[in-house]
């Protein structure tokens, strides 16, 4: 989330992604987080922003039709 509590990123933007950049920025937002926690400064809109990203690799890999399955 920008400093306005609004997402980096839109459902748009997440899927025109590859899987390689969505990979990429996970590692980047985990690093951004770290570096918060160390700094004493909130996580919770880095966080909800890397869920974002998570979620969204979980779409593509079949995670949610696969437990519907069962």
């Amino acid at each position: 989330m920008n400093s306005h509590g609004e997402n980096i990123f839109s459902r748009d933007e997440l899927y025109k992604m590859s899987d390689d950049n969505l990979q990429t920025m996970i590692r980047l937002m985990r690093g951004r987080i770290a570096d918060a926690r160390k700094r004493k400064r909130p996580t919770h809109p880095l966080e909800v922003e890397l869920c974002y990203l998570q979620n969204e690799i979980e779409r593509r890999s079949g995670y949610f039709r696969a437990s519907v399955k069962r």
